[in-house]
């Protein structure tokens, strides 16, 4: 998933930093998943579509939000599952620099 970096070098800064926070997010996600702590979970959720939706990351508020939906209906299998679907997403994130 390739995302062209604005010309705004400020932009690009936050947007870089937004991503690299974005794994370390995703970090500490796995470690609250193995930990059982669904409240965590739902803070870094919550982080994550608050940040996403300003940087306009769709695929990444689409998937924060179905991992959301998993936590709400508290199915651990498909809570696992859209974690781990999330996390692939992450590593497909590609920004680019426009030419």
């Amino acid at each position: 998933m390739s995302y062209p970096l604005p010309k705004n070098e400020r932009k690009v800064e936050l947007l870089e930093n937004f991503v690299s926070q974005l794994g370390s997010e995703l970090l500490e996600m796995q470690t609250a998943w193995q930990d059982h702590d669904a409240d965590q979970l739902k803070k870094n959720c919550k982080w994550i579509t608050k940040y996403a939706s300003r940087m306009n990351f769709l695929e990444v508020v689409y998937a924060t939000e179905d991992l959301q939906e998993a936590l709400e209906s508290g199915d651990a299998s498909d809570i696992s599952t859209r974690l781990t679907e999330f996390i692939n997403l992450y590593t497909r994130i590609d920004l680019v620099r426009a030419a």
